[in-house]
């Protein structure tokens, strides 16, 4: 069986994400996350077929963790 990789988006916390498109490869799916959350930011999901699971995500959480802290005054 062939692996696709699904991309979700998550709209919020209580709902079920919305599907977004299905592709061939694990580097297409990190290069589209990237273009989406560059055009509307948001909470991005790639579902690993094979797996059964989410294996990547990129969004607010992500975005929040790794921006750089301003110094407590």
């Amino acid at each position: 069986m062939d692996t696709t990789y699904d991309i979700f988006q998550r709209l919020n916390d209580a709902g079920p994400p919305l599907w977004i498109e299905t592709v061939a490869s694990l580097e297409q799916a990190k290069r589209r996350l990237a273009g989406l959350s560059s055009k509307k930011p948001g909470t991005y999901m790639v579902f690993d077929s094979r797996l059964g699971t989410f294996i990547e995500t990129l969004g607010s959480l992500s975005n929040l963790l790794s921006a750089p802290r301003r110094p407590r005054s």
